[in-house]
């Protein structure tokens, strides 16, 4: 195998799988087949990483993610701008509403009190 560095990194079956974004029960497979280096230290596995090429990942990850969040706020951005306007609407159509059961009430004389209670 390949020769262990001194940037190389020893991390659990579970934090293998939260960086690689694979299952735990995958990993295992993987070191079964003898894919992965590993060692058993005290009944638990750990797998070599090489911090650069994890490094590396994790600038690719992050800036994938930062693509993805940044279409994320232009979309959230657009729907925020088209609830507000349906918002304006709506308020709108409520004053125009309101305005009109005013006239109708003041038309028809709802308003006034009735002198033929008995």
């Amino acid at each position: 195998m390949n020769e262990i560095s001194n940037e190389s990194v020893w991390l659990s079956i579970f934090e293998y799988s939260k960086k690689t974004g694979k299952s735990i029960s995958t990993i295992r497979r993987y070191i079964k087949a003898k894919r992965i280096v590993s060692q058993m230290i005290d009944g638990k596995f750990y797998l070599l990483v090489d911090a650069n090429r994890n490094a590396n990942e994790q600038v690719d990850y992050s800036d994938c993610q930062k693509l993805k969040l940044e279409k994320q706020v232009v979309f959230l951005k657009k729907q925020l701008v088209a609830v507000q306007e349906e918002i304006s609407e709506l308020k709108m159509l409520v004053n125009l509403y309101e305005r009109q059961t005013v006239l109708k009430n003041t038309a028809s004389g709802c308003n006034q009190p009735e002198n033929n209670i008995q």
